[in-house]
Order: structure tokens, then sequence, then C-alpha cells
């Protein structure tokens, strides 16, 4: 448990910067920065699905999401951002991690 709570404040801050990059380094198009704003749209409706409302279905389904439109931004990013794009690595890992224990959960425990 203690672990998100280290872990998360550090895929904000490389989330962060990624968005920052988006809006003021890079060259970027409408449609990243549609995508990343959209991703953490769902990154913040996760917490209050599974959690409070215990929609472990949904979550389950967010998440692929999340990982889909993050897959998007390391594929374009890789082409445009320079090294930007290496920050969404760990982040893209977390989510895959997440989603693994999130089907865990819809399938055994639900």
């Amino acid at each position: 448990g203690y672990v998100f709570g280290i872990v998360w404040p550090i895929l904000y801050l490389l989330l962060a910067y990624y968005g920052w990059h988006l809006w003021h380094v890079s060259k970027s198009t409408a449609v990243e920065r549609s995508v990343y704003i959209l991703q953490m749209g769902f990154n913040f409706a996760w917490s209050p699905i599974f959690f409070r409302a215990q929609q472990v279905l949904l979550a389950l389904v967010i998440i692929g999401v999340m990982i889909l439109l993050t897959l998007y931004l390391l594929i374009k990013g890789r082409r445009l951002h320079q090294r930007a794009w290496l920050v969404l690595i760990p982040y893209i890992l977390w989510l895959l991690f997440a989603f693994y224990l999130t089907g865990y959960i819809f399938l055994f425990t639900v």
C-alpha cells in the first residue's frame, strides 16, 4: 500500500513535465495535446470509479483506454519530442501493472 503513495507523486511529476513540454517546448499538434488531456481525464476518473463506486469492470476499461492513449503519445513523442517521451515509460509500465491488478480483482473477487 505504501508503494502507491511513493509512485503516484513521481508519476504525476513526470506527466506534468510531459504536458509542459507539449505546450511550451515542442511543436506538438492539437491532436497530441487533446490525447494528453483526455488521458489525464481518464487518469483522474479511475480512482473514484474503482474505489468509491466499486465499478471494477469500468475501471478496467478505463485503464485499457489509458494504455492505448499513452501508447499513442509514446509513439508520436518518440518521433517528435527528443527525449521527453521517455518520461512516459514508467507511466505505461505502471498502467500495465494496474491493468493486471484490476483484471485480477475483476476475475477473482467480483
